[in-house]
């Protein structure tokens, strides 16, 4: 994994862990939700990731009340 997938795969993370529970997510979720990130993008490449992160916070826009 190169250099630009983990720093994406870190920023898949955030994103993912805001979308999910902005204020209340234990660093525990957080490390699990690098540790994913890391394996997607290992295994399936940066476009799959970027399209699961597109996905989650846009299902977390629309729970949440907003347009996506």
């Amino acid at each position: 994994m190169t250099t630009f997938d983990r720093m994406t795969a870190a920023l898949a993370a955030a994103r993912l862990s805001q979308a999910t529970a902005p204020r209340n997510i234990p660093a525990i979720a957080d490390r699990a939700f690098v540790k994913f990130a890391q394996e997607v993008a290992a295994e399936s490449g940066v476009d799959v990731l970027n399209h699961i992160v597109q996905q989650v916070r846009q299902h977390a826009d629309l729970t949440r009340g907003r347009a996506a």
